[in-house]
């Protein structure tokens, strides 16, 4: 049954993806989408511009990662930089994988990294249903969370040549392997984690605080005990990754934090306290957006004696640690991979009563958020 559910929900994923071609090239040829170019219109139509679509704004430093690696970056891109190692800012997993099949196929990074979302997905829905179902929660409420996962306005960047979905995918597999006390899957899907993003590192807490949860509660007796335990030091393998990252970083640009100065000197991403982020002007993008965050910290509250605290960690620190980079802009993206929300929605007897207008309302704005994404708008970065 579950295997049977599993591959329900990833004809969806793969139903979404492809509607959004559809979508793409029917809204730009009657005028509702304006990209900044004609790729998608008609007369113009190729295979090859279709699949630009799923390409945007971060995807360009993934392929010139994937394309050239990080030490033989051409000098026809580094002249568009104002730093030379501005690529750094971007983990190495995600085009490392593209780049794999790019080799393996002769494909370009566009295709390559089609074929490896499709892969990803199934993955993404897997590991995120057996999740839910490890967790006790029905399996037609799991099915019901996967749902509305997938349609979420937001996470249509799971469907673009991003690394939302391969983080996700380590990050709910890490928490099902800790569950299901898989204890070498957990150390490869974790070292991974921490190769994807830079906030990968950041999760060892959540994840520490749920291997204790499992034994029952965060007692001080069963945190003394997890000193003397062998199995809680598996975490340890992140920051032994993360370190050997650093290492690599420091033999290329003799910095071992090259990926904090490319963040700085290209992104201006400076440490703030998070909350002076919040409605610090009055654009309404800017609004909407710190709006949309407070929205999350107020559920994270409201739940505060449901979830527990490997749980509100994870939320916490995906929100406070973008925040205090000095900016708002990704935010929405950002917030996309914490699965609590979806579970909390999917739960509730709203989302039974009304899962079918819940699904069309997510897919009306799912339209609408690609149109942003279309025409290269800052609310999709």
């Amino acid at each position: 049954m579950h295997n049977k559910n599993v591959n329900q929900l990833y004809i969806l994923a793969i139903a979404v993806k492809i509607s959004l071609v559809v979508i793409a090239v029917l809204l730009t040829n009657i005028g509702l989408y304006k990209p900044a170019d004609d790729y998608l219109l008609f007369s113009k139509f190729n295979w090859n511009s279709v699949l630009e679509i799923f390409f945007n704004f971060d995807s360009g430093w993934y392929k010139v990662i994937a394309t050239n690696g990080y030490a033989h970056i051409p000098e026809a891109d580094l002249q568009g930089w104002n730093h030379p190692e501005l690529h750094f800012a971007f983990f190495p997993l995600y085009p490392f994988c593209v780049g794999l099949i790019m080799k393996v196929t002769g494909f370009s990074f566009v295709a390559s990294g089609l074929i490896f979302n499709l892969i990803i997905l199934y993955f993404v829905v897997r590991y995120f249903y057996l999740y839910l179902i490890q967790m006790k929660i029905n399996e037609m409420v799991a099915f019901r969370i996967v749902v509305l996962f997938l349609l979420f306005p937001f996470t249509l960047h799971f469907y673009f040549l991003y690394t939302e979905s391969l983080f996700f995918t380590l990050m709910i597999a890490s928490f099902l392997f800790i569950s299901k006390k898989q204890w070498w899957q957990f150390a490869i899907s974790s070292s991974l984690l921490v190769l994807t993003r830079p906030n990968g590192i950041f999760l060892m807490l959540p994840y520490v605080l749920f291997m204790l949860e499992q034994e029952g509660t965060l007692s001080i007796n069963n945190i003394k005990r997890a000193f003397k335990t062998t199995r809680y030091y598996i975490v340890l393998v992140m920051p032994f990754v993360f370190f050997l990252w650093l290492v690599y970083q420091k033999q290329i640009t003799g910095k071992y934090f090259a990926f904090k100065y490319a963040q700085e000197t290209g992104w201006y991403k400076t440490f703030v306290f998070p909350f002076w982020e919040l409605f610090k002007n009055g654009k309404p993008l800017d609004q909407f957006i710190s709006f949309y965050c407070t929205a999350f910290m107020l559920v994270s509250v409201i739940m505060w004696r449901k979830w527990k605290a490997s749980i509100q960690t994870l939320v916490w620190i995906n929100i406070l640690l973008p925040l205090s980079a000095g900016s708002t802009t990704s935010m929405t993206r950002y917030l996309s991979i914490l699965f609590p929300y979806y579970s909390a929605l999917g739960e509730t007897g709203f989302a039974k009563k009304y899962f079918k207008y819940i699904v069309v309302v997510f897919i009306v704005f799912q339209i609408v958020c690609f149109k942003y994404w279309i025409e290269d708008h800052s609310l999709m970065y």
